[in-house]
């Protein structure tokens, strides 16, 4: 399997303003703690284990360079105390009901909304991951 290059992505606008925003309430949340980026780090990593979160993946978080998981983007919302909601979209556009939302119903809405594409495209399942430049596999997950 290749390895991640994020010169090798494909343009998707909606990725790019996601990492934009991900980025931005991180450093909103840690200006907010007054806290430095080691130690804002180091509260992420209290929720962690060693291999699931390091200093790159927030460094690259924060240059919008690092292509986040979900399970990642979760790890950041339960060490902040905040939804993944709000983690993934600006204030103006969240809506309360939004914010109660758990990783599973995430996915799962994310899986009905690529399903229904697929079926109106009349796509195969390696077609569409092809399109929104993620692997079978995570297609499939």
């Amino acid at each position: 399997m290749e390895k991640y290059d994020p010169r090798n992505v494909l343009d998707n606008p909606e990725r790019d303003t996601m990492q934009a925003q991900i980025a931005a309430k991180l450093e909103e949340e840690r200006q907010r703690r007054n806290l430095s980026n080691r130690d804002f780090v180091a509260l992420i990593k209290s929720f962690a284990s060693e291999k699931e979160f390091s200093y790159r993946t927030y460094y690259l978080t924060m240059r919008q360079e690092q292509n986040l998981t979900l399970a990642t983007v979760a790890l950041f919302a339960r060490a902040l105390e905040i939804s993944v909601a709000e983690l993934l979209l600006p204030p103006d556009v969240l809506e309360p009901s939004m914010k109660r939302l758990d990783v599973q119903q995430i996915r799962d809405n994310i899986a009905r909304a690529l399903n229904a594409f697929r079926s109106r495209k009349d796509m195969l399942k390696k077609d569409v991951a092809d399109l929104i430049g993620i692997s079978v596999v995570t297609y499939y997950k």
